[in-house]
This record gives C-alpha cells, sequence and structure tokens, in this order.
C-alpha cells in the first residue's frame, strides 16, 4: 500500500534569490566565487542583473582591487534587457567612479527596478583590476558551442570611452572567464 500525497499541503521554502536585505549590495546572481580581473581599456562590459522582485536601489559600485593610471575613471550604469539576452535601452548612466585608488567605488542613485532581467554596464579608460565572479558555474549565455568547454557568462565589446550609448553596442562578444561585479545597494523593497 503506497502513501497518498495527493491532499497533503506541501510547505514550500521561499525562494531564496527574492529574500533581500535593505542597505546591502547585491550583484544579482546566483554565484559567489570571487576573482580579480583587470579591465581591458575602452570596453564596454555587461554583466547580468537578475532582479527577483522589484526594488529601488540607492548606489551602484564597483570594487577596485588594484588602482589604474592617475585620473582614470569607471563609468557605470544600467540597461534594459534587449532581444535575446542582450542589452537593449539605456536605463541609467549613473556617471563615472576613480579608478586610480583601490577600494568600493560607489555613485549615489535613485532607480526603481520592477523583477527583471536588467544588465549592470562598466566602461573604462584605464586599466584597473576589479572584483569579479568566476564563471565556472554559472552560463546565462550558454556554453562555447564548439565543445561546451566555457560557460558564458557577460558581454563584452569594444567601446571608445564616453557617455554609455543607447541601444548597447551592437556586435558584443560572449565571455568565458569572468564576470564582473556592478553591484547595486537595495533601499527599499517595493
Amino acid at each position: 500500500m503506497g502513501i497518498n500525497i495527493s491532499n497533503t499541503p506541501l510547505q514550500l521554502l521561499p525562494d531564496i534569490a527574492s529574500q533581500l536585505m535593505t542597505g546591502q549590495y547585491y550583484p544579482f546572481r546566483n554565484v559567489r566565487a570571487n576573482a580579480n580581473t583587470a579591465v581591458v581599456a575602452d570596453t564596454l562590459y555587461a554583466s547580468p542583473l537578475l532582479i527577483p522582485r522589484n526594488i529601488t536601489v540607492d548606489r551602484i559600485a564597483i570594487d577596485v582591487q588594484a588602482a589604474g593610471a592617475a585620473g582614470k575613471l569607471a563609468r557605470l550604469g544600467i540597461y534594459y534587457d534587449g532581444t535575446n539576452k542582450y542589452p537593449g535601452t539605456l536605463l541609467l548612466d549613473a556617471g563615472t567612479v576613480a579608478v586610480d585608488a583601490t577600494g568600493v567605488k560607489t555613485i549615489t542613485i535613485s532607480q526603481a527596478l520592477p523583477a527583471g532581467l536588467y544588465w549592470g554596464v562598466m566602461v573604462s579608460n584605464g586599466t584597473p583590476t576589479v572584483r569579479a565572479h568566476n564563471v565556472a558555474t554559472f552560463a546565462p549565455l550558454g556554453l562555447t558551442a564548439t565543445d561546451f568547454s566555457a560557460d558564458r557568462a557577460m558581454w563584452s565589446v569594444s567601446f571608445t570611452y564616453a557617455a554609455l550609448p543607447t541601444p548597447f553596442t551592437a556586435s558584443g562578444s560572449a565571455a568565458n572567464t569572468t564576470m564582473f561585479n556592478v553591484a547595486l545597494r537595495i533601499l527599499t523593497l517595493d
């Protein structure tokens, strides 16, 4: 005689990704293996921001691990998701941070983000080393097609340092090494 569970209510655990705290920075992905990665100057990078619920954020930041040359900057922003998991229209050009010294570099913003996929972006006129994630276990852009040997997780495209373009520059390459952390700080859970 088997056990009939069809009439037994199941207690489901809450989705841990949607259990967020105000005042905390999040990279909004389900992977956490730190890596430090050098930025290539004049390259626009886009990392996925998987926003699990409606929020408002008040900071956007990167963590500089090794400083770039004196006077060098990085521009940060957020893009809406476009077609086929590629960044589309610019949502926010947050401005610049100095990358000629180490530490967490923040920009004050005020941005409501309904649940969904967005892209945190960074471009620099220097070559600092910033905190990133190892993508060995996260492939939001799929695997390399020829041999499945690498997880693809971030877009990069050549772009001369300037204000962020809209839409995102076409013909980017899916990176398969690390994914830069463009982190957001939560102000409110909407």
